[in-house]
């Protein structure tokens, strides 16, 4: 289903059309005015999970008993600028309307947000391990009465798991020392959904998804810190969860610079949560092999040579100790 209808259809419901950032609908005589923001980060610094690759903004606005209005579809999608915007429409009086949010990156196949129903359905079809662009958010904000409900910022979520690997940085150091420089990862999940329901927040379907190889995100110098301790990113993915905690069987495998594939590591039954990062930590590119260096003073055998009658020396046969 398309995202939004033709603008020829919705044109004759504006009252006004100013910059991106504000739109007006004559469906009434009362203004209703929400922010919409997708949270910013602590740390401004970082390019992972930031929020910015999310710029394009859809809605849907439904009647009291869930049935979509057409009519008050964007005839585009709004353009988020710097994570936020502010969105007037002009309702019924005393009327009540459901509305949803879904904000996703730009020329987007990743995602199909099905007005009618409120639902989205992820495509994970060839997905590329690694792909910040497949960040998305939403919220649904229910039963807003016109004229007697307060409208509010709106804080748009992720309704995905953020599933990082991260290893440790003398592991980084080892591996190059040992000759092997990682250049990329793929990432398989099992039994994962596939379908948000927007209503209650629900997740269905149950898909194995694999994320193909593609280059670390540590190859672009940003690092994963967890409890003050700085890891070296070497897969980061995000997978639909429900609110509520589940379980997956992650299997990551990398590969060297010359493409050739190094290592693959199953984590069984891995948890994750909606708005959640797993962090999977560790030694991942090595394994420690601990040699221990002995000297037996004790001898396992001996050979025997004698001096014989004439002043000789002869070779005796070996013996070996019990």
């Amino acid at each position: 289903m398309k995202k939004f209808f033709n603008f020829a259809a919705v044109a004759a419901m504006l009252l006004t059309v100013g910059c991106a950032k504000e739109l007006s609908y004559t469906d009434g005589d009362t203004d209703v005015v929400f922010n919409i923001e997708v949270p910013a980060l602590a740390d401004a610094t970082r390019d992972i999970a930031d929020g910015t690759t999310a710029t394009q903004l859809y809605y849907a606005i439904y009647t009291e008993g869930r049935v979509l209005i057409p009519g008050l579809l964007p005839a585009a999608p709004i353009v988020l600028q710097n994570k936020e915007t502010k969105l007037t429409f002009r309702l019924v009086k005393g009327q009540t309307y459901n509305f949803v949010f879904w904000a996703e990156p730009e020329n987007d196949t990743y995602y199909d947000f099905n007005t009618t129903d409120a639902t989205v359905t992820v495509n994970y079809a060839s997905a590329l391990a690694n792909d910040e662009k497949r960040d998305a958010f939403y919220k649904m904000v229910p039963n807003f009465k016109v004229g007697t409900s307060v409208p509010e910022d709106v804080i748009l979520k992720r309704p995905f798991a953020q599933v990082n690997l991260g290893a440790n940085v003398d592991d980084v150091a080892a591996a190059q020392t040992a000759g092997i420089d990682i250049q990329k990862s793929k990432v398989t999940f099992t039994d994962v959904p596939n379908k948000l329901n927007m209503w209650d927040g629900t997740t269905e379907g149950s898909v194995d998804v694999e994320f193909g190889f593609e280059t670390i995100p540590a190859k672009v110098g940003e690092k994963l810190e967890v409890k003050s301790t700085e890891y070296h990113y070497v897969a980061m993915n995000y997978i639909l969860a429900d609110e509520n905690p589940d379980v997956t069987d992650v299997v990551f495998t990398l590969k060297d610079v010359n493409d050739v594939e190094i290592n693959s590591t199953k984590v069984p039954a891995a948890n994750y949560k909606r708005n959640y990062r797993t962090n999977i930590l560790g030694y991942l590119f090595t394994s420690s092999s601990e040699w221990k260096i002995v000297i037996d003073e004790n001898p396992d055998g001996e050979f025997n040579i004698t001096e014989d009658t004439n002043g000789g020396f002869t070779n005796s046969e070996e013996v070996v100790f019990p």
